[in-house]
């Protein structure tokens, strides 16, 4: 398996930290158009 002392493990960490903060920004914009235009103060 992978340990803490593979150059595959810590390629591992970076690229799942940096789909996560991708997800996170993109699920972060769609909920602010929603709220934008969808919530109860825009009717």
């Amino acid at each position: 398996m992978l340990g803490t002392g593979s150059g595959w493990f810590w390629a591992a960490v970076i690229g799942a930290v940096l789909v996560e903060w991708q997800t996170t920004r993109a699920l972060a914009a769609e909920w602010g158009v929603e709220a934008r235009y969808a919530w109860w103060w825009t009717r």
